[in-house]
């Protein structure tokens, strides 16, 4: 008989991976099956009502610091605020990106119709890169909460970037 506190993984339906506690969802599976109920679960929901404290320019990728909390995003992501969407190297872009320091994420999703959102009210931050945009084995990662010990990689292949375009 199983506890509220074991959690079954399962893996886009395809079987039993094995038992965790409820502290171990660091592991890169988005589908879980908790008693009869199969929900997704995705740790960029808990960037919600988090303030954006920084962004940092890395050589070829981007973080955004949320007093902790880190989102790191190895492929360039599109800045849209207003009706003006901008990406790397459009004139502004890094104005653009910056300007959302000070906000708060009112909503963040993934999907496979839009990738990954965090949206600031103010604009959003998209990441949904083309396959031939990625240059390394990782699309995005979250990680830093000082409450929690979870953490997120969003690689090809996988949800959301897990369409026939990638395969």
């Amino acid at each position: 008989m199983r506890t509220d506190e074991e959690v079954h993984l399962t893996l886009a339906g395809i079987g039993h991976l094995g038992v965790a506690g409820p502290n171990d969802f660091h592991l890169p599976c988005h589908l879980l099956a908790r008693g009869d109920l199969v929900v997704t679960d995705s740790l960029l929901s808990a960037l919600i009502g988090e303030e954006m404290s920084s962004v940092i320019f890395i050589r070829d990728y981007v973080q955004l610091d949320f007093d902790g909390p880190k989102l790191s995003l190895f492929s360039w992501p599109q800045i849209a605020v207003d009706s003006t969407v901008r990406l790397m190297g459009d004139p502004g872009y890094r104005d653009t990106l910056c300007a959302l320091i000070g906000h708060a994420v009112l909503a963040a999703t993934e999907d496979t119709d839009t990738g990954l959102v965090v949206d600031f009210g103010l604009g959003s931050v998209v990441v949904k890169p083309e396959p031939s945009q990625v240059e390394g084995p990782e699309i995005a990662l979250l990680m830093g909460f000082t409450d929690r010990a979870d953490w997120m990689v969003w690689r090809p292949g996988e949800y959301p970037f897990d369409g026939p375009e990638w395969s």
